[in-house]
């Protein structure tokens, strides 16, 4: 299970560790929930670059705006529910870290929506 909070500005955050393909250490960033978005996880373009990951596609993406922008995709090892598993990871000229519900799909989430409330993530049991 992952846990999160409601921060100040009524978003709900999660922590998850991105491996730094330049030193095979985990750096961990605080992501957004945006269900608006159908990737996996998005970071700054600076950030990014302090991960030193693989470049694997060049893609149209539609802003919240409505514009259409180029946006480069990376292969990210992410920790998310006890497993290291690889993301496609959006970088963006935007400030925000964001994670899709790509990454969500399989798990349950839970959101005490008050500030400081607790945000939870956890997988879906396998049917027996």
């Amino acid at each position: 299970m992952i846990y999160g909070n409601i921060t100040l500005t009524r978003q709900a955050t999660l922590p998850v560790s991105i491996l730094n393909h330049g030193n095979d250490q985990f750096i961990t960033f605080n992501f957004v929930l945006d269900t608006g978005f159908t990737g996996g996880l998005q970071l700054p373009i600076a950030a990014v670059r302090r991960l030193d990951l693989p470049l694997v596609d060049q893609v149209d993406s539609q802003l919240a705006d409505g514009r259409i922008v180029k946006a480069e995709v990376y292969a990210a090892t992410a920790s998310w529910l006890g497993n290291q598993t690889t993301v496609n990871l959006i970088a963006t000229e935007g400030n925000i870290p964001l994670i899709g519900t790509n990454l969500l799909w399989g798990s349950a989430m839970s959101i005490e929506w008050e500030f400081g409330g607790l945000v939870s993530v956890e997988a879906i049991p396998e049917p027996e």
